[in-house]
């Protein structure tokens, strides 16, 4: 009895002394994600950059800019009306290698007549260094035969990390048509 009773003390001190296993409760994390790389600096602007060199043809358009990148254009620009789209793009050498542009999307494009919420942006591109001011709201007219775009007085704000506003305004002749068909959805 002596055995038996020895026996049961010691399993009873073996199954109090045996506790779960507490690395089994515990649940493995991923890392937190590492932090966004940074973006380079855009250098300090400066109004030299849009200090375009006489334009390469000439044209009807008078296109006026005021604000950081502040310059007149009267070349003729790209436009072509397809499907629910209507598109404007003009592109300006600056200095060096740089490049001023100016697109401008009509949504729901029903054919000429006065159109508001339509997309314009304005961007200044040199290698790396790109800024950029934009709407989504600019009021515009398509003239008839879609000969024109006329623009009245419009703010762009710049998109961080750019800063300032561009005032834009005038007519923007088509000279002619815009060929999208090596872009990626040339259906507009």
């Amino acid at each position: 009895m002596i055995g038996r009773t020895t026996v049961l003390i010691a399993a009873s001190i073996v199954a109090l002394a045996c506790k779960p296993d507490p690395a089994k409760s515990v649940k493995i994390v991923a890392p937190p994600p590492a932090p966004p790389a940074a973006q380079a600096a855009l250098p300090p602007w400066d109004a030299s950059f849009c200090a375009l060199p006489p334009e390469d043809s000439t044209g009807k358009s008078k296109f006026v800019a005021t604000g950081p990148c502040a310059f007149h254009h009267e070349g003729n620009t790209l436009c072509r009306g397809l499907k629910d789209d209507f598109h404007v793009i003009m592109l300006r050498k600056g200095p060096g290698v740089s490049t001023v542009s100016v697109y401008i999307n009509v949504e729901f494009y029903k054919g000429p007549g006065r159109y508001s919420n339509t997309q314009m942006f304005f961007t200044y591109q040199n290698g790396a260094s790109y800024y950029y001011w934009g709407s989504d709201s600019v009021h515009i007219t398509v003239t008839a035969g879609e000969k024109s775009v006329v623009l009245p007085k419009t703010k762009l704000e710049a998109e961080p990390p750019n800063t300032g506003t561009e005032v834009v305004s005038g007519t923007l002749w088509c000279g002619a048509p815009l060929d999208l068909s090596g872009a990626t959805n040339p259906r507009g």
